[in-house]
């Protein structure tokens, strides 16, 4: 069965270009545009991963959305791909056990998949 991976990010080519990459590969993908939509969905359907921009409608609505995901006995033990524009994401302010990767954004097509085969198998 193919492994169902979420995206979360308010930049819809983002979000198109990435789920195409990950389809064609044989993932399957669901999309939320804000961390609010993406922590129900999250909940909802029990993705195999989650990859999440840091940056959507506010600053912080990525960290946030990290935070939730890591309090909920439901989603904290989802794997987390961070995804951001800034240059040096190891100094991001983020402590989770979830967190399997930052990647900076654009994303090679390459690096995305292996870091999804790495933590997915």
């Amino acid at each position: 069965m193919a492994k169902t991976i979420l995206i979360i990010d308010d930049d819809f080519e983002y979000v198109e270009s990435t789920a195409a990459t990950l389809q064609a590969s044989g993932y399957k993908t669901i999309s939320k545009e804000n961390g609010t939509l993406g922590f129900e969905a999250a909940k909802s359907s029990s993705p195999d991963a989650i990859i999440l921009d840091m940056m959507m409608r506010y600053d912080s609505e990525g960290l946030d959305t990290v935070s939730k995901l890591a309090s909920d006995p439901s989603t904290k033990n989802i794997p987390i791909f961070l995804i951001t524009g800034i240059r040096n994401p190891e100094t991001l302010p983020i402590e989770s056990e979830s967190i399997k990767g930052t990647l900076e954004k654009p994303i090679n097509p390459d690096i995305l998949l292996a870091e999804m085969k790495k933590v997915l198998g």
